[in-house]
């Protein structure tokens, strides 16, 4: 309805964090709620992400690449060779992250996933 009567989605957005900062819905009510604003947009062509959304996705993004590394490493290497993921975490690029994700197939040493991203 906000759309509606002809509020931006920059103004709609800014008003349900304000709402979000005064309540929480059950995850459950918070998901649906979501996906019809989701939706919504989507039938409305409206594909306008803020930045600050854009810098969200891009730590999801990378928090998502390191925990799957992390994974890969101890099922690999066992739980000794986690040293090595505090070297991973300081990198940024999640190109880098998912080339380091993919290497973990076929490397058969820390050192060898260590050129990954030296």
């Amino acid at each position: 309805m906000l759309y509606a009567k002809g509020y931006s989605r920059e103004n709609v957005l800014k008003l349900f964090r304000f709402i979000d900062w005064l309540m929480a819905l059950p995850d459950e009510l918070e998901q649906g709620f979501w996906k019809e604003i989701s939706d919504y947009e989507k039938e409305n062509k409206m594909p306008y992400i803020t930045s600050v959304e854009r810098i969200g996705i891009q730590q999801g993004i990378r928090r998502g690449l390191l925990k799957g590394i992390e994974v890969g490493l101890e099922l690999k290497f066992g739980m000794p060779c986690l040293n090595i993921l505090s070297e991973i975490q300081g990198i940024e690029n999640p190109d880098i992250l998912n080339m380091i994700q993919e290497g973990l197939k076929t490397v058969s040493s820390p050192d060898e996933l260590r050129k990954f991203y030296n």
